[in-house]
């Protein structure tokens, strides 16, 4: 079977499995202890604890959001995680009013994987919960959460006081069940969870088709995104992509109205 025959995500799918000899290679490569060093002299906290994949995917990661202008994480570790979750973005508040800072990426300490074809092999079950087998999926997908956080911190000042306000009960209950069908045909189930788990979602998925095999970005999925949507929920991920909570709750009233109508 020729690859061109094969869907967008078949041929990722299959390429990465081909690409695995090579992804071996490059992390037999890495030195965590440097990388760890490299983070430090910028200010970045880091501890992978030895393991060269994870520190791998940090460092490729976080080349990708810089050159991509995103916000960035100030401390990758491994700790242990909610649920023993593989990874999540996390947050220390700062006790001076207005000020927000130690945002980080963590990776759970009992779900570590520490070869490429481990996570290769995880990442293929969960493709159609991500909607993507990529192994730079899980550090891109925290990261755009430390982005997005971020977003929402410098445009509510006060939220490092009130998380559960701003996060919980706002962005995170903001109605995605307009959009759900098309999320799960387009995107990933994962995304139905909610509009802060959408926007990670989505644009992982975007960043990860962008790479190429030695992930560096063939072009800018911000600037020429290639995943096809409906206007209504490329206007909502648009809105929730910069932070504006009132923007995208009125989509998802636009959406949900039209949705009424078509089924009267």
């Amino acid at each position: 079977m020729e690859i061109k025959s094969l869907s967008i995500d078949m041929q990722q799918t299959f390429g990465k499995r081909l690409l695995l000899p090579r992804y071996k290679k490059l992390f037999e490569k890495i030195n965590p202890e440097q990388i760890e060093t490299d983070f430090m002299l910028i200010g970045i906290p880091a501890s992978f604890e030895g393991n060269k994949l994870l520190a791998g995917i940090s460092y490729y990661a976080f080349s990708i959001a810089k050159k991509l202008h995103l916000g960035l994480p100030a401390e990758f570790g491994i700790r242990k995680t909610p649920q023993n979750s593989i990874a999540q973005s996390w947050f220390n508040r700062d006790k001076k009013e207005h000020v927000f800072r130690h945002l980080g990426v963590q990776y759970g300490r009992n779900r570590v994987f520490s070869t490429v074809g481990r996570l290769a092999a995880h990442m293929r079950g969960e493709a159609d919960t991500f909607g993507t087998s990529h192994i730079m999926n899980i550090p891109l997908h925290e990261i755009l959460h430390c982005d997005l956080f971020d977003k929402i911190g410098k445009k509510y000042s006060y939220w490092h006081m009130k998380w559960d306000n701003v996060i919980n009960k706002k962005f995170s209950k903001i109605d995605i069940s307009p959009f759900e069908a098309e999320i799960n045909d387009k995107i990933g189930t994962y995304g139905t969870t909610d509009a802060i788990e959408l926007h990670a979602v989505y644009w992982a998925k975007e960043i990860c088709r962008a790479l190429n095999s030695n992930f560096g970005l063939k072009y800018n999925p911000f600037e020429t995104p290639k995943i096809k949507l409906s206007s209504l929920l490329r206007e909502f991920i648009d809105k929730i992509t910069q932070a504006d909570y009132k923007g995208a709750v009125a989509v998802s009233k636009q959406a949900k109205k039209l949705q009424k109508s078509a089924q009267v």
